[in-house]
């Protein structure tokens, strides 16, 4: 279990979803809000969502699993490929179905019960009480262009590999700023990467997809290359012995034409512990030598972790969101984060055995103690991503809430039976 001593709700068999492409009417309020919209209940997953959607041609924000519980994922601030053009889970809600500690079912939007409103988008959604029903709004659908990218040195990795992925890490602002991009990579110090169709080797190197919904005319295939490769281009000039593999363009029907294809993996059965951290424009390009080291210690070569994925799932359409009723909870780092990274630390599942228990002490510290500290220290003001998060996460409330710790915590203690940690 990730939460012992917790009483865990079966919801998975409140069903049903309405997708509604006509304006919705928030309960109780005069006015109706100009969106098409799907309303679900609380046990429909990722991928139910998705292909509702996209049967009316329409896009949602999603995460990349299948079988994700969307408002889980939304009430701990859920991010997707999507958000750099229209923000977070937690920006996109219009109105949610509550169960209280005292059992009292409550109708909570921009009209009424506006405090859980507020909480519940970003807060922690169990932590107020069960959301049974949820609308999102939703967008048109557009086409969704790609680009794959692989670089490296051969292993054992050098330090011309990482001054290298610093420097294109460190572009990733003006990736953001520019040109409204998303996508999802890795750095990794030794990994098997294709060079071509016929050769594969273990190298030092990063791996990644970046994409550009058609939201504008301008949006094409041309102008995410014209983005990303002349960057690519000078890197390799300036670092020789750097491979770089560019592979295909492409463009999508829809969003949802390249989720289904994308998501995953549903993992399950893994002895795993993640952290997670935000990082902003200043730790990305502000000092690239103390970017490189933080990669570097983020990423150490040891039994057990692998690489810093790297999530390019804000900008501006994260740091310009204007949810509902005046604002929400998601922690205020969001808004100036252009990427969450993760890594994790893995130990061989062996229950009785001894060395086997050492081997998870010992990586659990490494993970909070140097994986996920090297990128603290390189963003000290910035967070990290509750629903991927170290449980060893120090000082918590900041880490994951910022400075709207305070009124969770009011909020909180306003329903019966809450208990404040």
């Amino acid at each position: 279990m990730t939460a012992p001593n917790a009483l865990t709700i079966w919801v998975h068999n409140i069903l049903g979803i309405t997708v509604q492409t006509t304006p919705f009417t928030p309960t109780n309020c005069p006015y109706s809000i100009s969106t098409p919209s799907l309303t679900f209940g609380a046990g429909e997953e990722m991928a139910a969502l998705n292909l509702a959607a996209s049967q009316y041609n329409l896009t949602i924000i999603s995460g990349g699993q299948t079988s994700i519980g969307y408002n889980g994922y939304m009430s701990g601030a859920g991010h997707g490929a999507l958000g750099p053009t229209y923000g977070m889970a937690a920006d996109n809600v219009l109105e949610m179905e509550v169960v209280t500690p005292s059992g009292e079912i409550l109708t909570v939007n921009e009209c009424q019960n506006q405090d859980l409103f507020w909480a519940l988008r970003g807060g922690g959604g169990s932590t107020f009480g069960v959301i049974t029903r949820t609308t999102i709004a939703a967008f048109p659908s557009v086409p969704l262009h790609t680009l794959t990218l692989q670089f490296g040195t051969p292993f054992p990795y050098s330090d011309t590999y990482w001054s290298a992925a610093a420097a294109f890490f460190s572009s990733y602002p003006s990736f953001a700023s520019n040109y409204h991009l998303a996508g999802y990579g890795t750095f990794s110090p030794n990994t098997s990467i294709s060079i071509s169709a016929n050769q594969t080797g273990n190298f030092g190197g990063f791996a990644g997809v970046f994409l550009l919904p058609a939201v504008s005319p301008s949006n094409t295939t041309t102008s995410l290359e014209q983005a990303i490769l002349p960057i690519v281009e000078e890197i390799q000039s300036s670092y020789p012995g750097l491979f770089i593999s560019t592979n295909t363009s492409a463009t999508y029907p829809s969003f949802y034409d390249w989720w289904i294809t994308s998501n995953g993996p549903d993992w399950g059965g893994i002895d795993l512990m993640v952290g997670s951290r935000l990082l902003d424009a200043e730790a990305l390009s502000g000092n690239l030598t103390a970017l490189k080291e933080a990669m570097m210690g983020a990423t150490t070569t040891t039994m057990g972790q692998a690489g810093l994925m790297v999530d390019f799932v804000s900008g501006v359409g994260v740091w310009d969101a204007k949810p509902r009723g005046g604002g929400n909870s998601v922690n205020p780092a969001w808004r100036r984060a252009v990427v969450h990274c993760t890594n994790g630390a893995t130990w061989p599942y062996a229950p009785s055995s001894p060395s086997a228990l050492t081997e998870r002490t010992t990586q659990q510290n490494l993970l909070t103690n140097t994986y996920v500290q090297a990128l603290r220290t390189l963003a000290p003001n910035m967070g990290a991503y509750v629903n991927e998060a170290d449980v060893n996460e120090p000082d918590f409330q900041k880490a994951f809430w910022g400075t709207n710790y305070e009124r969770l915590v009011e909020i909180k203690r306003s329903f019966e039976g809450s208990v404040i940690v």
